[in-house]
């Protein structure tokens, strides 16, 4: 069963004053629990990632994939074929000697008295008993970031329980106290009763050491600890003290400013001697100055009438606390999603460890997209908070009810920050119902005293299967409207090279559609086709008609639902006897200049033409300009020559043959000479445009010796002697 006070354990060791200071490290990264079997490295020309699924699937098990390890998360390569991410909002592990190890911050003493943590990333060391002068109290940190924390006076045999040690007495009737946390320490001070508080009227902490070269202090009084080159070791917020009076749910129910001065590397404090000696001051009363880490990671939370930095704190509130009068708190994290950029996801579970709640009856809270806090964000100067992505009625901790994992759906929350390529994502949570305190709820933050109570989140994902290149056969470049390609074939073939970052083989679907049309008009597709291989497909015979244009896309599974995102279009115009000519009007029959009138064309095959008897024309008479034309064998756009006895005309049909809206003549030649071959004859087809028939494209000519006109030319076929052009139903 919860406590009430359990949030208050950071607060309440003894009576007195008590002055912190926590130092804790940069960037080291992020165990192996013996869980899952775990791959290095891939093969060459294999990726990680691929590697561990495919171990997964022969094994039946996760396998931890090492190289996407980090201080805050872990991937596994699922037996389904998908990766899951384990992310914490605090370190939880860290590098030694190139193995992962659990961070571990019990205390231990050495025969000399001296205290180290028992796995520490900033490898803490405590100091022993000393004599008179100054010494090293605390000492944390790797090569250019280790810090010093140093204290001025003897100091006796410090006690050991579990990350607390306690010198006892260090100044008469005060006690100090090293905590080690997560990444570094937190120094207190301990006044016993009124009569030390002249023992702390004047508290100086001074730092050495290659992480504190400078120190800098900022306009809202905190003070940043920078090494040689620049970089930010430790930022200390700005000092405050508070009483015993406590909230309904334990914390600290005033708080007052600590006064500091820095000079030369030493901060130090000059609490208010008139408030602590008030006779309505309640010990034990707390100074705090908190050195915290510049991380990957943020928490914090705010309350109305806290305008302090609650980054530290090793509790995150939502909800209306019934103080006098209520006050309102929200809570913010910031969560590492470096793995998850650009993915699927497919699932997501956000899990806060909830120790009190005001009441144990389900109330419901919920999680937001926010922008990202920082120390400066207090509850009126919040991030934005952009959008509700979830809402649980999880409700555990309170007198009535164990303290347990309270966890809420984070599949739309992670989803938004993958989409977005965020490798840092802010997330908001507060109760649903901010008016009345039964929402009221306090969750570990990742400054909690046990790594394993931090917020944290199982993410199940999927990479993306990507189209990296499409390509068509007749070659065409990708590009819609106006300027889209012309395809000389009704059956083109579509081309896509594909990739999956997990190594998954993928069904390649090709869609094909009318420019106009609101679904596919067909479409094609390739199975198990293995990442970075090009699948290909034949639009078949049928599905496409002379001169109409037609987008595409594609689309690549790897069987997660949801993954077959399609590409955007592609499209083209296809012909098989000519390309469709810009400009014509389609709806009227027989309209050679495509107007939108008709026309007549009139054969006179027995015409004298320059001379010579029975060479043959035609004559064009335009319905909408009133104009007429003629058309011989001397056409530019013909490739003939006008020939005694040819009979050009001698048949003639009019059709769309390149459906472009400009009606085209086929006319009959049948007593054509082929070179010696006497009357073999041939069809002319001549192309309508905007200016007239054939006085657009070049004709086009059909013979049975050319092209796929069945059979080889011989004397007296007489081809061309009937013509017929019509279209198919499908056009």
């Amino acid at each position: 069963m919860a406590r009430r006070m359990t949030a208050t354990v950071r607060t309440c060791l003894a009576a007195g004053v008590a002055a912190i200071a926590t130092v804790a490290l940069l960037g080291i990264p992020g165990d192996s629990d013996g869980r899952t079997d775990t791959i290095a490295a891939g093969p060459l020309g294999a990726s990680d990632e691929e590697v561990a699924l495919r171990a997964a699937r022969e094994t039946g098990k996760p396998v931890r994939i090492d190289r996407l390890t980090s201080e805050h998360a872990e991937v596994f390569a699922l037996p389904g074929g998908q990766l899951r991410a384990d992310i914490a909002a605090g370190m939880q592990r860290f590098r030694r000697g190139g193995t992962w190890v659990s961070v571990d911050q019990r205390l231990r003493q050495g025969a000399d008295g001296s205290v180290t943590a028992v796995a520490h990333p900033g490898d803490l060391r405590i100091s022993g008993p000393q004599g008179s002068g100054e010494h090293d109290l605390a000492v944390v940190g790797l090569g250019p970031d280790r810090v010093t924390m140093r204290w001025a006076g003897a100091l006796p045999t410090p006690e050991v329980d579990d990350g607390r040690a306690t010198y006892v007495n260090a100044r008469p009737g005060v006690d100090l106290v090293v905590e080690s946390t997560r990444r570094g320490f937190r120094q207190l001070l301990i006044v016993k009763d009124r009569a030390a508080v002249s023992q702390v009227a004047r508290i100086a902490f001074g730092f050495d050491g290659p992480g504190a070269a400078t120190a800098k202090r900022g306009t809202d009084g905190s003070v940043v600890l920078s090494g040689a080159g620049g970089k930010e070791s430790f930022r200390i917020p700005a000092p405050l003290m508070w009483d015993a009076r406590r909230t309904p749910v334990g914390s600290p129910a005033v708080r007052q400013p600590v006064p500091t001065t820095l000079a030369d590397r030493t901060l130090t404090l000059t609490p208010d001697m008139t408030w602590l000696q008030d006779p309505g001051t309640a010990f034990p009363v707390t100074i705090d100055p908190t050195l915290n880490p510049a991380t990957t990671t943020f928490d914090t939370y705010v309350r109305e009438s806290v305008n302090s930095d609650q980054n530290g704190e090793p509790d995150l509130q939502i909800g209306l606390l019934a103080t006098t009068p209520p006050t309102l708190a929200r809570s913010f994290l910031t969560w590492d999603t470096t793995v998850l950029a650009g993915k699927q996801i497919t699932a997501a579970t956000v899990s806060f460890f909830n120790f009190w709640s005001h009441t144990c009856t389900a109330t419901p809270w919920e999680i937001w997209s926010t922008g990202t806090a920082t120390y400066s964000t207090r509850f009126t100067s919040q991030p934005a908070w952009d959008q509700r992505e979830a809402t649980s009625t999880a409700t555990h901790g309170s007198t009535d009810c164990a303290d347990a994992w309270a966890t809420v759906d984070g599949k739309s929350f992670f989803q938004r920050a993958a989409t977005a390529n965020k490798t840092r994502a802010g997330m908001g949570v507060r109760a649903a119902d901010e008016t009345v305190p039964a929402g009221f709820k306090q969750f570990r933050s990742r400054e909690g005293g046990s790594a394993s109570e931090d917020p944290k989140a199982s993410v199940t994902y999927n990479a993306w299967p990507t189209v990296t290149a499409r390509a068509t056969v007749p070659a065409t470049s990708c590009v819609t409207g106006t300027f889209r390609p012309l395809v000389n074939t009704l059956t083109p073939q579509l081309r896509a090279t594909v990739s999956d970052a997990d190594g998954s083989a993928m069904t390649v679907t090709f869609e094909w559609w009318t420019l106009a049309g609101t679904s596919a008009a067909g479409s094609a597709s390739v199975s198990s086709v293995a990442s970075g291989n090009t699948a290909q497909v034949t639009v078949p015979a049928g599905a496409f008609a002379e001169g109409n244009s037609y987008r595409w896309r594609v689309k690549a599974s790897d069987g997660t639902a949801g993954s077959d995102v399609p590409t955007s279009f592609c499209e083209m115009t296809v012909y098989d006897t000519a390309p469709p000519v810009e400009g014509c009007v389609k709806g009227a029959a027989a309209d050679f200049n495509g107007d939108g009138a008709e026309d007549v064309a009139i054969a006179d095959p027995e015409a004298t033409v320059e001379g010579k008897p029975a060479a043959g024309q035609i004559h064009i008479a335009y319905g909408g300009a009133a104009a007429t034309q003629t058309v011989n064998e001397s056409n530019a756009q013909l490739s003939a020559a006008v020939e005694a006895g040819d009979r050009f005309g001698f048949s003639i049909s009019a059709y769309d043959a390149n459906n472009d809206g400009c009606t085209d003549l086929a006319v009959g030649v049948p007593y054509e000479d082929m070179g010696s071959i006497v009357d073999a004859g041939m069809t002319h087809l001549l192309l309508g445009s905007p200016a007239g028939l054939a006085r657009g494209p070049a004709s086009v000519t059909y013979h049975q010796d050319a092209g796929s006109t069945p059979e080889a030319g011989e004397p007296y076929d007489y081809f061309g002697y009937s013509v017929a052009g019509a279209r198919t139903p499908t056009g």
